[in-house]
């Protein structure tokens, strides 16, 4: 519950205001750990955009699909 309630805004500023691009920030629909609400309020935060991925791996989803996760950060 602890991982659930961080706010990381604050954190996200500072990689902002820093000049440190990111680019995307990839979910999973079916991670329960690190949702889709919070995945896209951290790209929200980090001005990056948001892709999802419809896997049923969960929160380890790039374990199983560590190709495809390559080819999303490739893009």
């Amino acid at each position: 519950q602890e991982v659930r309630a961080l706010d990381l805004r604050r954190e996200c500023a500072r990689i902002r205001d820093a000049g440190i691009p990111v680019v995307v920030v990839v979910g999973c629909s079916s991670d329960t750990l690190v949702t889709r609400g919070h995945s896209r309020m951290l790209a929200d935060a980090l001005g990056a955009d948001y892709r999802e991925l419809s896997l049923a791996d969960g929160h380890m989803w790039m374990l199983r699909a560590h190709d495809l996760f390559a080819g999303v950060l490739a893009a």
